[in-house]
């Protein structure tokens, strides 16, 4: 997990200013929000992502209304949410927390399709719970969290991540292929496959010290069958590529749509 911890005075109710709702030793919550987002921004920067703040890119299912999101950036195409939120005081669930996530959770599905989208959370954990407040969001919402959508959570002091929701859940149209029979009539690959595929693929040059792998779409939707065909599951394919790329990774090569037989990524190694 990406536990982001910071040491600060902390007030108490005799201190003036009190506000209830104020976040405990910090200026303000937008002050802590600011310095939350150069943290991320600067973490991606050290894996080779150089992103914007106020990123804006159009939102919307027929009509297109610009959104800026905290970071983003288009080359590689990425775009981000970050949020330092805390457990409550008492450690209950925070709804109001949860809802804002979900709310920028619609924002991602509305967002182009071809950028890679990041949720980065402040790692948050509380005495009464064993599990931090990232990991509570994807439990308990997860069913609401879009397939492109990484949930990560970082720590500002030592810099780390950690990817807890790599997003890989089927589409719609993918939960809906019926089960294959028993002769077999659909073999397609799914989702699932796909990312098992991948990681095989790099744990294998791993063994062979390689420094990165290219992974292509098209060839790896064909080493697995139904490619090329009518029925082929290459955004099923390329969702699988998009969800194992860290951000250190590079996208060589991105279909106009961003998911199609041209993607290639290339991942460094070790993993």
């Amino acid at each position: 997990m990406i536990a982001l911890w910071k040491v600060c005075r902390m007030n108490t109710v005799d201190d003036p200013p009190y506000k209830p709702h104020q976040r405990i030793g910090v200026i303000s919550n937008a002050h802590a929000g600011r310095d939350f987002e150069c943290s991320v921004q600067a973490f991606l920067s050290g894996q080779g992502v150089h992103l914007e703040h106020n990123f804006s890119v159009p939102v919307g299912h027929v009509h297109k209304k610009g959104h800026r999101f905290d970071l983003g950036g288009a080359s590689p195409p990425i775009l981000v949410e970050c949020k330092s939120y805390n457990w409550t005081e008492t450690g209950n669930s925070p709804s109001a927390k949860l809802r804002s996530l979900n709310e920028a959770m619609l924002y991602f599905m509305l967002a182009p399709t071809h950028y890679r989208k990041l949720l980065v959370m402040q790692t948050s954990k509380h005495s009464n719970r064993q599990e931090s407040l990232g990991a509570y969001y994807v439990r308990t919402q997860g069913h609401l969290i879009p397939p492109d959508v990484e949930v990560w959570e970082l720590n500002p002091e030592s810099m780390e991540g950690l990817l807890l929701s790599d997003s890989v859940a089927p589409r719609s149209d993918e939960m809906a292929r019926p089960p294959a029979d028993a002769g077999g009539a659909n073999d397609m690959p799914g989702t699932q496959d796909f990312v098992d595929a991948i990681r095989a693929r790099l744990r294998q040059a791993e063994l062979g010290n390689a420094g990165h792998l290219d992974i292509n779409s098209g060839e790896l939707h064909r080493s697995l069958g139904g490619y090329p065909g009518p029925k082929a599951a290459m955004p099923s394919c390329c969702n699988a590529m998009y969800a194992e790329q860290r951000a250190s990774d590079q996208i060589i090569s991105q279909p106009p749509k961003g998911r199609g037989a041209s993607l290639t990524i290339r991942y460094f190694l070790p993993r």
